[in-house]
Formats: structure tokens, sequence, C-alpha cells
């Protein structure tokens, strides 16, 4: 299996879904056991079950057949033509199937679960379709079978989602029959006994008959999505237009032929990348924080000399019922950090975000003084200048500080933040810092990322700027320099620009990548960075570049290392900007960044 294959992209490598069978009387109980997160349904698994199928159609003595699916969300997209053959089978029996459901479904499973001629879920279970994240279509029939239950609107909307929801959801959307608190396997041997009938799904009209109405819910959300770079989007809803508007059987197909389109597509291939290095750097942070030694609760937090630019930090800190110490020498420079931290409370009382109340109840934990003494009761201090004698956690808001832990906050929650910690830390008196550095980036929701000797997303963005003030320079127009970095996704107009770009803009997008992996491959020259993962990891979490460029060292590997070269040349080879020495060691060395596959 290669790297970026969508069987490593969509699971954690636990163990594959094994098929056991079972019998209860007059029903066959076929269940697919979760193997843990991220577990997926094998070539085995269709095999066992195509046979398992066969005999029970010609068995005479069978009522039905349950289907007892416990979670499990991968598929490899090779094993595509072998599931959707699976359906067909389960639809076409001339006997109840009816899928039980337990667990997180979506995927294969759910796939599955629809061909399934009725849908018993435990309350707890939630339902997602993952695939879009993953630049990719459900498949198997699931956006042929899902609006014939629900309509066009809400399977769109789900399968373009991003998370599970809850089986309750899905009941009162006509998704399932019945949602179980007790036992599922009685209730549905029980419903079996009771004479529950088959019922193809491909037969149900509830969401097809008001055809105008579907018609115009497709071309909604055709509307929004013209222009994706993946194309995901357009191939849902073409695909949900396909079941109201084509006999089941096309539609079928018509599916199978944008699926295999988008999982071959350059945008989806990187994607697969991304979701690679971005499960890499999570691996990294929880590795960091499981060596990080314990350090207790974080109940106050001191600032040192951080100056107004940091307000965001305090007032999220305060927002999240910390006690805020804010120490700085300079008056001036204390007052101007208060001033800003007191108007972003008037905007949030404004904007109805933050009620008088709590702004008073925050500003009240808020402390302030002119030394270092005071810092002394902080459990963690974030300092931008030398600290005195403060013995206790400390991490600095530089790019280059003294030996230690460093962060990069983000600007809100939900933001990229990176928290550095150079080789050997850990073991150091400082080594608390890093736990509590973590819980910090944690109670204040930010999207962390661990790196080393120096900030990864800073450098890269200064790389950025040298290049646009370079283009400038030699000649280029800013409308071109413009429509030249939206082409590869850099700047605010992204979508469809890439697939446009000619010319002078095509170049300046190509430059444009080659003067970020440049600075990546400095990073890692110089050891800031120990992966091209890293680099690319903090591309994508802060929004450099969109996840359907894979990241500058995976582009770095499309293009080749000698057209990055020469792309460099045309720059003018000039400080930051001039070809870094790894690029001429790995061309004569024959080798990438990432492994070729």
């Amino acid at each position: 299996m290669d790297r970026f294959g969508i069987w490593d992209a969509m699971a954690e490598l636990g163990r594959a879904i094994r098929l056991q069978q079972d019998r209860q009387g007059d029903v066959l109980i076929l269940s697919l056991a979760d193997g843990g997160a991220g577990s997926g349904i094998s070539a085995v698994d269709l095999d066992l079950m195509t046979q398992a199928l066969t005999a029970a159609a010609r068995d005479s003595s069978l009522r039905g057949v349950i289907l007892a699916l416990q979670g499990g969300q991968g598929l490899n997209p090779a094993l595509a033509t072998a599931l959707g053959a699976v359906c067909l089978q389960v639809e076409g029996l001339g006997k109840p199937v009816v899928a039980c459901l337990e667990g997180v479904i979506g995927g294969a499973v759910w796939a599955l679960a629809l061909a399934a001629h009725h849908r018993f879920a435990g309350a707890g279970v939630q339902i997602g379709m993952p695939e879009a994240r993953f630049g990719l279509l459900p498949a198997a029939g699931t956006s042929q079978r899902l609006p014939r239950l629900i309509g066009a609107a809400e399977t769109i909307r789900l399968m373009l989602g991003t998370r599970p929801e809850p089986a309750a959801q899905f009941l009162a959307m006509g998704a399932l029959d019945r949602v179980v608190d007790g036992d599922l396997l009685t209730e549905a041997l029980t419903a079996m006994e009771a004479g529950l009938p088959p019922r193809r799904t491909r037969d149900v009209q509830m969401g097809l008959r008001d055809a105008k109405r579907y018609l115009t819910e497709v071309r909604a959300f055709a509307d929004r999505v013209t222009g994706d770079p993946l194309d995901v989007s357009r191939a849902v809803v073409k695909a949900v237009e396909a079941a109201l508007l084509l006999p089941f059987a096309a539609g079928l197909a018509f599916e199978a032929a944008l699926a295999e389109d988008l999982a071959r597509a350059p945008e989806t291939r990187a994607v697969r990348h991304a979701l690679t290095v971005e499960r890499a750097a999570r691996a990294h942070l929880r590795a960091v924080a499981a060596k990080a030694p314990s350090a207790g609760a974080l109940g106050c937090l001191g600032f040192w000399q951080v100056g107004a630019e940091r307000a965001e930090v305090v007032l999220a800190a305060l927002t999240r019922g910390l006690t805020v110490v804010v120490a700085d020498p300079q008056r001036a420079d204390l007052v101007a950090l208060l001033n800003r931290v007191a108007a972003l409370q008037e905007t949030l009382v404004a904007q109805e975000a933050l009620t008088p109340e709590a702004r008073d109840a925050d500003w009240a934990r808020l402390e302030t003084a002119e030394t270092d003494a005071a810092l002394g009761r902080c459990d963690l201090v974030l300092a931008g200048q030398a600290l005195g004698g403060h013995r206790g956690p400390v991490v600095w808001l530089q790019d280059s500080p003294p030996a230690g832990v460093r962060l990069l906050p983000a600007a809100a929650a939900g933001g990229h933040a990176e928290i550095g910690v150079p080789e050997g830390v850990l073991e150091w008196a400082t080594g608390a810092a890093v736990a509590l550095g973590l819980d910090l980036a944690r109670l204040l929701g930010w999207r962390v990322q661990v790196v080393g000797a120096g900030f990864v997303a800073p450098q890269l963005r200064r790389a950025q700027r040298a290049l646009v003030a370079r283009l400038a320079e030699i000649g280029h127009k800013g409308p071109i320099i413009t429509a030249g970095l939206a082409s590869v996704g850099l700047g605010a107009v992204q979508v469809g620009a890439r697939k446009v770009a000619q010319g002078e803009a095509y170049d300046i997008g190509q430059m444009a990548l080659a003067a970020l992996a440049n600075e990546g491959a400095r990073l890692l020259e110089e050891g800031q960075v120990q992966t091209p993962d890293e680099v690319d990891a903090a591309a994508l979490s802060s929004g450099l570049l969109p996840r359907w460029m894979g990241g500058p060292m995976y582009q770095a590997d499309l293009r080749g290392l000698i057209l990055i070269r020469a792309d460099l040349a045309r720059l003018g080879g000039q400080g930051r900007l001039g070809a870094s020495a790894l690029f001429d060691r790995m061309i004569e060395d024959g080798t990438r960044f990432y492994p070729e596959g």
C-alpha cells in the first residue's frame, strides 16, 4: 500500500472488521464486529458476506437476516465495487433484512445499512459520512438510496458534513426505522417474529415524491459549490440529482463513475497526504504530552512584558475562568494592554457575546504589577522578555527565545498555535512548562502543533511576504501576483483559480510554492524541524495553504526538485529566496521528501 493510499489515510491501521455468523431459530445473524478506531471492512469480510447471503437466499428454513453492524468506517476504494455488489445482494434478498447499528457508523457500514430493508439503532449511535473530507464520494449506492428516504437537501448536507450526528436525528429525518433503548437484537428478532416484510430501499419514494422541491434543493446547493477545487461538493450534488432523474441502476453507475474520477484526482491525493501529516502531528503531540511531567491544575496565568498585541490571549484566559496576573515595568505598555483588553470586552458586550456581569467578573480576576515578584503565585508565566529571579514554569512568547519552551499563540479559539519543545527540554527542570502550555492551549481551544527549535508557520509566512516583495521588484503587477498566489490556494481568492491560471499567473503560482518549499528545506537544513511532515502540517493548520494542496513539501515532490530550483533561480536567488543547499544534495542523491508511491 502506498503512503497516500486511502486505507492509510482513513484508518489508524486498526484491526480489520471480521464477519461472524450465528443463527437464532429461523433468523441468520451476520455480525461485523468493530476492530477499534478506524477499522474498516476488508475484502475477506465482503467475500464471507457474499457467501453467507447466497446461502441464506437458498435456505427455505430462514425467516430473515439481521446485520449486526458495530461501528467501523474505513473502506479501501479498490473494494467499492465489491461493496456495491454486496449491497445489491442485501437489498435484493427475498427475506427481510434488518440492520442493527451500534457505535459510530459511517462509510461502508452505513452503505450496508442503507441497503438493508429496515434500520434499527441503539440510542447512543452516531452516524456520519466522512468521505467528502477525504476528497471522496460515498460509494455503493449511498447517494442513490439515502435521497429516497430523506430527500435532497438533508442528503447533501449529511454527505458534505464533517461530524457524525445522533441516531435520533436520523430517525426524525426518516433514515432510521427505530431507535432502541434496550437490546437491539431482541428488538429485531421480535420484529421478525411479528412478520416484518422485505422492503427494498430502492423502491422507497418518500424523499422523491415532490420532484419540483427536490430539484430546487439540488440547484440551491449547486449554486453554492461552483468552483470547489476538490470537486467533491459538485460530485455530491450531481449524484444526488441523479437519484431523481435516472433509473436506480443507471444512478448507481453514474455514482461509481463520479467516485472513480474523484479518487484519481490530484487534489484528492493531496488531501490524503494532508490527513497523513495531520495524523503524524497529532501523534507527536500525544507523545510529547505523555512524556511531560505532571504540573497540577492551571488556575493562575501570568504575563510578563508581553505587549498590547497579546490582549486577545489575556481576554481568552479570563473568559475561561483563569486568574490572570499581568506584569510589566513599563507602565505605558501595561496601560496599553489593559486598555486593549477592556476594549475587546466592550466589543463582546455590544455583540451580546459577553454579559456585563461576566465582563465584571472577568475583570475582577485580572491583577496588575510592575515587577515579576507578583508572578510567583502563577502556575504558568507567558514571558515576552527575560525574567529576573522567577523560578516557576515559563513559556516564552518569542521567535528566538533563550532555551526553553516557546508558544506561538493562536489568534482565536480554533486557530493554529505552536508549542516549541527543543530537544531535551522535557528532562530539564522547566519541563513542567510543556504540560502547562499544552493545558493552556486545550483550555483556550487552540489547534496546537508541537514543533522543535523554531516556529514554522511564521517563517513560512515571512517567506511568502519576501516572495511578494521580490515579484513586485522584478516587475510583476499586483493583480497578476494576486491571481498567481490564488491559483495555488494562497490568498483570499482560492476557489477554482488553480484550474484557470495560465501564463504569468501560473508561473507566479509555481514560484510561490517553490519559495515555501525552499523555506521548509532551510528549516530542515538548520535543524529547526526534523521532518517535512512538520512543515506541511503547519502550512495546512495555519491556513497558509488549503488541504487540497497537501503542503509545500508535498508540492515540491510533485513538481520535482530540479524545477523547484529553477523556479527559485527566476527570482534571482537572493536572501531566503536563494535555493537551499538541501535541494542540491537531494537532487544529487535522487531522494525526495516523501517516499514515492
